[in-house]
């Protein structure tokens, strides 16, 4: 999917998986943190979540990060180590 980030990522959702089940408005209440350096990797993680409904914040440090956790609280933080 982005060759630089040397991986993959995929997402479904079904009637039995996930937030998508209780209806399109269950998501839009939660939030996610996505945590990268690789601002393309950002993107595309949050156009994907934002179109499941979710609520998705960005930070490409982790000073930003720290920074943005001052005001929000996600729900879910994705980041690579």
């Amino acid at each position: 999917m982005l060759p630089e980030s040397r991986g993959d990522l995929s997402l479904s959702a079904g009637p039995d998986r996930g937030p998508a089940s209780d209806g399109p408005m269950a998501a839009m209440t939660q939030s996610i943190l996505v945590i990268d350096d690789e601002r393309s990797f950002c993107d595309v993680v949050s156009e994907i979540l934002d179109s499941y409904g979710y609520r998705v914040h960005q930070a490409y440090s982790a000073a930003q990060a720290e920074e943005l956790l001052r005001s929000i609280h996600p729900d879910l933080m994705i980041l690579d180590i």
